[in-house]
């Protein structure tokens, strides 16, 4: 069996008979972390260059990162002693061939209804209240 960090499987939610993006990866060629805002950007650019010289990048942004990109955005206070990175990104040179599971241990596709528990009028009015606090600056991520 082969030796896999990361797997990534996606449906099209509005081709539900559309071909899965199914991907799966090995060793990374390299590891890239940002702890703090202010290494967030570079890192970015970092990740950004492998992916246009034809590498794969596997990652994740935390939401605490967001004073990297704007002083202002307030976020919970990052403990001194933060055991997850702000940024984590693992760098491939290409996907592995997805792995095989056994009819004994198959499972289903995961599912998602993407209805809405809504009506179209009543997000409307909430998804307007949320821009206009946006735009008066009481918040910036809901």
């Amino acid at each position: 069996m082969q030796n896999l960090s990361a797997l990534i499987d996606f449906a099209n939610p509005w081709q539900p008979a559309a071909p899965r993006l199914r991907q799966a990866f090995g060793t990374p060629l390299q590891v890239l972390q940002a702890w703090q805002p202010g290494e967030v950007p570079a890192l970015l650019h970092a990740v950004e260059q492998a992916a246009r010289a034809g590498h794969w990048c596997v990652g994740a942004l935390r939401y605490e990162a967001a004073p990297a990109f704007d002083a202002a955005l307030a976020v919970h206070e990052v403990p001194a002693q933060q055991t997850v990175p702000l940024v984590w990104f693992a760098v491939y040179d290409a996907p592995l061939p997805w792995p095989q599971q056994g009819a004994a241990d198959a499972q289903p596709d995961a599912s998602v209804d993407w209805a809405g528990s809504l009506p179209r009028t009543d997000f409307d009015a909430a998804l307007a209240r949320i821009q206009q606090g946006i735009a008066e600056g009481r918040f910036y991520q809901v």
